[in-house]
């Protein structure tokens, strides 16, 4: 038990972020996702054509994972 007790502790937790649009607050979300990077990473998704740029790429660098586009 102690074993999977230290596992678990070191097991990597990863956070799927999907997005379509714009986020108006992109740097408190950010911040919010720098304040826990150390508890998961975050990969960042950015679907169509109207999604922030900014907030995929910042988010994705912030949560030390990857962001991709998928246009339509």
């Amino acid at each position: 038990t102690a074993f999977f007790e230290k596992v678990k502790k070191l097991a990597l937790k990863a956070v799927y972020l999907l997005t379509d649009g714009c986020v108006s607050n992109t740097e408190e979300v950010v911040k919010l996702i720098q304040n826990h990077s150390n508890e998961f990473s975050l990969h960042a998704f950015g679907i169509g054509g109207g999604v922030s740029t900014d907030l995929i790429t910042k988010c994705a660098e912030a949560g030390k994972g990857t962001y991709y586009f998928v246009n339509n």
